[in-house]
């Protein structure tokens, strides 16, 4: 594992990548580094609380389709060009390694795998499909690229097995 991902370097070179006393922007967003456990926490709570679960998932995907919007205000960056931003910024934030499988924005289609995922602790500790965290971050991304509001589903899962 490098150091500083290229992306970082990047950013940091441009001056869009801040870090101060008490403080670290992104992109000119604030942002805050936070132990997996809370990711952990928050899909235990979600497999045992059906609201908890639809709360959060709608709750991120508005901070992040609200996010990613504003990059397109702030840098006019949009379409491809947005979703690849948000793919170097999932894996420099430490959420795992994201890979585009399929973009079909005709058909509103979109397909991703993420491997390495924070919550890879819980693997075999949860039923169904758990990372609602992450539908919820993929959701918000897609809705922003695509410019319509998008939901996700996770069929396959990592942490249960059936990824």
């Amino acid at each position: 594992m490098s150091v500083i991902s290229s992306f970082a370097k990047k950013l940091a070179l441009a001056r869009e990548l801040k870090i101060g006393a008490g403080r670290l922007e992104i992109l000119r967003q604030r942002v805050i580094i936070v132990p997996v456990q809370l990711f952990e926490s928050m899909i235990v709570r979600s497999q045992n609380d059906p609201e908890y679960a639809r709360g959060l998932y709608l709750d991120l995907k508005k901070a992040v389709s609200e996010f990613a919007l504003s990059l397109d205000r702030k840098y006019k960056v949009r379409g491809s060009k947005l979703a690849d931003v948000l793919v170097k910024l999932t894996e420099m934030n430490g959420y795992g390694k994201a890979e585009v499988i399929k973009d079909d924005r005709k058909n509103r289609i979109a397909i991703f795998r993420v491997n390495d995922l924070p919550s890879v602790n819980l693997k075999g500790k949860v039923k169904g499909h758990a990372d609602i965290y992450w539908s919820g971050v993929l959701a918000g991304g897609v809705s922003a690229v695509y410019g319509e509001d998008m939901d996700c589903v996770e069929t396959k899962c990592q942490l249960n097995g059936s990824g």
